[in-house]
């Protein structure tokens, strides 16, 4: 191995290490703990959902069961420390599986080293402590066997076997390795036709074989089944899906402002194009059939793109060194060698500092060890100490964290592991949510006394106005509410409608503290609270203070903007919402509520604009076609959008 091999190797397999080095903020390790306790308890692996109390007798295959044991053993045996670094192993691993091989690799080794790290950011967004990290390495392994001009050897494909028994116990998208050993297999047939060769039929064979060592499993052929019926349930209820969970909505929708895995995903994209036309000549079929199945994958569902990364990163590096010619190779090799020290030096600055993670929305933050400020774990024990043993209406995100902490005694409505439950449950969930399913049902019908919300749900605004609901804690990251009737007078005691008007303090929460590296969103949901409690001063304080600290991101002042509304300031607002379209043009829902400002302050005109704008971007919103109704002018516009919601 050349010393530029070596280095791009070392380099390569540090950053992917380091891009698993934050602390453990996971939402769904609380249900795998628990889940691996329970097996491990009994000794078999659960078949109906033994988590909840109100959908206990669900029919349930536990397609991550060997997954949650680990997790349960790693965890709870070693420390939460020593998950991240479990993790940091693994996608260790995965990073030097992206570099092409030796041969490829002496001969430009920048370029394919950038290459790698574009792959690694565009899947960083689901590096965290979850079986897709085993689903990630172990499609890394399969590519690298798989897609190559010459078939795998008999010992390789046992391996293929023996690991493909181990995917499937461990996560439900152990699918991907028949589904990339069928498009090589096809790819090498094909080669073999071009070149007049016999066909390689052992690999023709092999995607069957895979699937056949996936039965040896605890449930059989209804762990088999399990990636075929999650694909149908996803198609049929696709709506609720991307309504309520991010790594469900399609690569290229709307994103007011485009995360960093997106962005590495379409320089990606450019960078097999490229690839592809210089190379033209020397692709072969067994990598351009993976290539093409995994790039159809990925525009589909943004949770799609991390394998897509895996598989295509090596193919497209390959490509690119092919096609170049040697005339030009050597001012390539060292202008790739400048790129990827500045990538990878952007990469661990905007990792160490957290800003990748600000800009994402996300709540990782760098760190070891179990991530404390941005879990509810404080408002969970509070449900514990003051809420009556039974069922707790929890947000999605924090279901798994929620059973982690408090089962037996308490369970979510929803546990954040949507396999337990039948899609009538789902949508009655999402329904409530949003604010379109009455509080007052929940309670007659499925007994529900206690919430535990994010503070920006619709529900969590509607309970907030309604008296028979006691607001009890405005948490950090969390909103406890309970209905009066029932509580005791020490919980009573705690309704913070009774407290002091000035002081959020009193409830045992401090007041909005911000960081320049701890930015918290909670802090923006906090303000909606305060709104909604008329405390219009303190939530508009709330806002400028995230403006000051974050000035360069829309959604402080969209926040801002939406206070400012619901306070009577509405030319205040409008300039609140024309900064933060400033930061994010084009933004639907900053458009949308701009539109009802300018409605209000007479500017007719141009709330037709922004709705017009907005609708272009989100046509089928509901929301938004009620607004049109509300704003039109032309009577014809207006019952156009009345049709609208009466066909939805």
């Amino acid at each position: 191995m050349t010393r530029g091999a070596a280095a791009a190797f070392l380099v390569v397999g540090a950053v992917g290490a380091f891009l698993g080095l934050f602390e453990l903020y996971d939402y769904d390790v609380g249900l795998a703990r628990a889940t691996g306790e329970w097996i491990v308890e009994h000794g078999a692996v659960p078949r109906v959902n033994v988590m909840s109390e109100m959908n206990a007798e669900f029919p349930f295959v536990d397609d991550k069961w060997l997954f949650h044991v680990l997790a349960h053993a790693v965890i709870d045996g070693l420390g939460w420390t020593a998950a991240v670094l479990l993790r940091m192993a693994l996608l260790g691993g995965l990073a030097l599986l992206l570099l092409p091989r030796r041969e490829v690799l002496a001969r430009a080794p920048g370029v394919l080293a950038a290459v790698a790290v574009v792959a690694l950011v565009t899947a960083a967004e689901r590096f965290a402590f979850r079986p897709e990290l085993f689903t990630m390495l172990l499609l890394a392994v399969f590519g690298r066997v798989l897609v190559r001009p010459a078939p795998p050897r008999a010992h390789e494909a046992a391996l293929l076997l023996l690991l493909q028994v181990a995917w499937t116990n461990l996560h439900g998208y152990w699918v991907l390795g028949p589904i990339l050993a069928g498009a090589a297999g096809a790819g090498a047939a094909v080669d073999a036709l071009v070149r007049r060769e016999r066909p390689p039929w052992a690999l023709l064979l092999l995607p069957a074989a895979l699937v056949g060592a996936a039965f040896l499993n605890p449930y059989g052929l209804g762990l088999v089944r399990s990636p075929v019926d999650i694909l149908l349930d996803l198609e049929r209820n696709l709506d609720v899906y991307r309504a309520t969970i991010v790594e469900f909505v399609p690569t290229f929708a709307d994103h007011p402002v485009l995360p960093t895995d997106l962005v590495a995903y379409r320089v990606l994209l450019g960078l097999g194009a490229v690839g592809l036309l210089l190379a033209r000549r020397k692709v072969l079929w067994v990598e351009l059939l993976p290539v093409a199945a995994f790039v159809l994958m990925s525009l589909k569902l943004r949770r799609n793109v991390a394998p897509f990364a895996v598989v295509c990163a090596p193919i497209f590096a390959r490509w690119l060194v092919v096609g170049l010619g040697d005339p030009v190779r050597g001012a390539v090799r060292a202008a790739g060698g400048v790129v990827a020290g500045l990538l990878v030096a952007a990469v661990a600055v905007g990792h160490a500092t957290d800003w990748t993670a600000v800009h994402d929305r996300l709540d990782k933050r760098f760190g070891w060890g179990r991530a404390r400020d941005v879990l509810p774990l404080e408002e969970i024990a509070f449900v514990r100490e003051h809420a009556p043993p039974g069922v707790v209406f929890v947000s999605f995100t924090w279901g798994s964290t929620f059973t982690g902490e408090a089962f037996p005694d308490h369970t979510p409505y929803l546990d954040g592991n949507t396999a337990g439950y039948d899609a009538a449950f789902l949508r009655r969930y999402a329904d409530a949510v949003r604010g379109r399913l009455d509080p007052e049902v929940l309670y007659a019908e499925d007994g529900v006394s206690w919430f535990l919300l994010k503070p920006g749900h619709p529900l969590t605004a509607r309970l907030l106005g309604d008296d028979r609901w006691v607001p009890l804690r405005l948490g950090r990251r969390a909103c406890v509410i309970a209905r009066r009737d029932g509580l005791d007078e020490a919980t009573s005691a705690l309704d913070l409608r009774e407290r002091a008007a000035g002081d959020v303090g009193a409830s045992g929460t401090p007041r909005s503290t911000f960081a320049p590296r701890r930015f918290q969103w909670a802090e923006l949901n906090r303000s909606r609270l305060l709104a909604a409690l008329e405390r219009f001063e303190e939530a508009e304080a709330a806002c400028v203070a995230a403006t000051e600290v974050a000035p360069d991101l829309f959604e402080p002042w969209h926040e801002l903007g939406v206070v400012r509304l619901a306070s009577g300031r509405k030319r205040l607002a409008v300039e609140a919402f024309d900064a933060a379209l400033e930061r994010a043009p084009g933004a639907a829902v900053v458009l949308a509520d701009r539109a009802l400002a300018l409605w209000q302050v007479r500017r007719y005109d141009e709330a037709e604009r922004d709705l017009a704008a907005a609708l272009a971007r989100r046509p089928n919103d509901a929301v938004l076609w009620f607004r049109r109704a509300l704003v039109a002018k032309d009577a014809d516009r207006a019952r156009e959008a009345i049709d609208f919601l009466h066909r939805a």
